[in-house]
């Protein structure tokens, strides 16, 4: 599926589980950038959970609305150490749980 379809679909509301599935796999990191601002949250969710999506990508989605999606972002591999200690002190208490196990496994793979 094309970004263009992606955008029409994600406009129209008609995003489904198979197209979920199909992020989740998705190489193309255009596409997972444009998607991460979708207004549907499981959309960015599955793009902050993605080993693909881009940097930068990850960035923004840190400082998503919902803290769901700040929690998965601390919780991607990929996602920058400084990210991952501005998540360790998130307003919200789930989120900055999740940040700060991760930094302590890095810390202790380092």
């Amino acid at each position: 599926m094309t970004i263009k379809e992606f955008k029409i679909q994600d406009a129209l509301g008609l995003i489904s589980y198979q197209i979920e599935v199909e992020l989740s796999y998705q190489t193309e990191k255009g596409l997972l950038r444009v998607l991460s601002g979708s207004k549907y949250k499981r959309i960015r969710q599955t793009i902050a959970f993605n080993r693909n999506t881009p940097i930068v990508t990850l960035i923004k989605l840190a400082n998503d609305v919902d803290e769901n999606i700040r929690a998965i972002v601390s919780l991607n591999p990929n996602t920058p150490t400084n990210i991952i200690k501005k998540l360790s002190i998130d307003k919200d208490s789930i989120v900055k749980g999740f940040a700060s196990n991760v930094l302590l496994e890095r810390n202790m793979r380092e």
